[in-house]
């Protein structure tokens, strides 16, 4: 299913073909492996469904979470310090 992913940092999109049963960690690898988002030096990244402000748990498929073809997912950077 097709996917856009949207860097809450930059605002930048990026639209991928993802499996049903990819997760959402697997998700966050592909991106960081396509240089979409860096890899973090700190804490992780999480995808929130724009559609219902949900995260989605690292190893929730995205078939479970009740992501849907054209949703759209915010990726966030959390766990940084200060």
């Amino acid at each position: 299913m097709k996917l856009e992913f949207i860097n809450s940092a930059t605002s930048d999109t990026f639209e991928a073909d993802c499996e049903a049963d990819c997760t959402a960690s697997i998700a966050v690898q592909g991106l960081i492996d396509a240089g979409f988002v860096e890899k973090p030096r700190r804490g992780s990244y999480d995808l929130v469904r724009e559609k219902t402000e949900e995260a989605i748990p690292p190893n929730v498929t995205f078939q479970d979470a009740g992501v849907q073809p054209g949703d759209r997912l915010n990726v966030y950077h959390r766990g940084s310090g200060a």
